[in-house]
């Protein structure tokens, strides 16, 4: 029985139908669903920061509404790891990683507070433009110039005028 884990569940590991990629570029059944993911990763960032937002209210605690919501994921990310049956990593795995690495929570919470305290005021829509264009001016900086141990993938032309007209869009919802 093969083991479950995130490759075979949602198909990564399968390579690109060549049958497809010869009929003018269609995509391939793990690319279509990869961007379904990802467009409901994008829905669930819109509910998380409305309910972040709404649990503030209550606590009276950007803090506090903060903490619940990483505790739940915690919860969620731990049951996660039982379901896939991914083994708790040895301290010598641990050590491996860089202190950069242990540095994603705290950017996280930055992201998670500033979310919560925004989110009422400005609503979700014009956050989460703002959010997003902030993600792909530092994402095409990040790739141009390989930072982070990621690959350099340069600025190009195309690359620079998406992200400028997300960024437009941006200015345009959060003025509506």
């Amino acid at each position: 029985m093969r083991r479950l884990d995130a490759t075979n569940v949602l198909g990564f590991a399968s390579k690109r139908d060549p049958k497809r990629a010869r009929k003018g570029g269609t995509m391939s059944a793990t690319t279509f669903l990869s961007s379904l993911l990802g467009l409901l990763a994008g829905a669930a960032f819109v509910f998380q920061q409305t309910v972040n937002a709404s649990l503030r209210n209550v606590l009276q605690s950007v803090a506090w509404a903060g903490f619940t919501s990483y505790l739940g994921g915690t919860v969620c990310m731990a049951a996660l790891a039982a379901l896939l049956r991914e083994p708790f990593p040895n301290a010598s795995t641990w050590s491996r990683s860089s202190g950069l690495d242990w540095t994603g929570g705290l950017f996280g919470a930055i992201y998670i507070a500033i979310s919560i305290f925004v989110v009422p005021r400005i609503g979700a829509a014009a956050f989460v433009a703002l959010f997003v264009a902030g993600q792909m001016a530092f994402s095409v900086a990040v790739d141009h110039y390989g930072l982070l141990g990621l690959a350099h993938h340069a600025a190009s032309a195309q690359r620079v005028l998406g992200a400028l007209l997300i960024i437009g869009g941006a200015w345009l919802v959060s003025r509506a």
